[in-house]
This record gives structure tokens, C-alpha cells and sequence, in this order.
């Protein structure tokens, strides 16, 4: 029971880490003149952020560019917003978030 104990504390732990940097990277990747962003507003956003599938050809933005969304895609370099993304183009996005890049 102890070693569940200190997993879940372990996994609570690394996910405010990991959140930490990425709302930093976020942060710093904001124009200089817009509002600060907090961690709820950070965590809405994402969760606005949606694809919608076309049959055949790919993904296309179903959400508003915002200057937070401006600053996920500056910070992780990916863009979601501008057109349609084939499926192959969302493979690679994928795939370099996998490998850290």
C-alpha cells in the first residue's frame, strides 16, 4: 500500500513539473503586450482547441485563434490553425512531440 501511496505521489508530482514548463514555455512565447496567462485559462484553451475529421483528406481547425493558441504553436512549433492538416502532416506533428523537438 506504502509503494501506491508514493507512485500516485510520484505521478501527481511530475505531471505539476511537466505542466510547470510547459506553461513557462507558453509564457514566453506570448507578444509582449498581451495579458499574462494563468494555469485555468492555459488548460481551457487546450481543451477548445479541436480537429474535425474530413473523410479522405485530413483534420481542419475547428476552434478561434487566439494569442495563447498563436503561443502553443510558436513554443512547440506545430500550426493547426491556418488549413487543413493531412493525416500524414498530423503523423509528423505527433511524432515530434514524441520525440521532444
Amino acid at each position: 500500500n506504502d509503494d501506491r501511496i508514493l507512485a500516485h505521489f510520484l505521478t501527481c508530482f511530475l505531471a505539476l513539473q511537466i505542466f510547470k514548463i510547459f506553461l513557462a514555455k507558453v509564457k514566453s512565447s506570448l507578444p509582449k503586450n498581451s495579458a499574462p496567462i494563468s494555469p485555468k485559462c492555459a488548460i481551457s484553451q487546450l481543451k477548445k482547441m479541436s480537429l474535425h475529421i474530413i473523410p479522405n483528406e485530413g483534420y481542419t481547425p475547428n476552434y478561434t485563434r487566439t494569442d495563447i493558441t498563436d503561443a502553443f504553436h510558436k513554443a512547440f512549433y506545430f500550426r493547426t490553425d491556418f488549413k487543413g492538416i493531412t493525416v500524414g502532416d498530423l503523423r509528423k506533428i505527433i511524432n515530434l512531440t514524441r520525440k521532444g523537438i
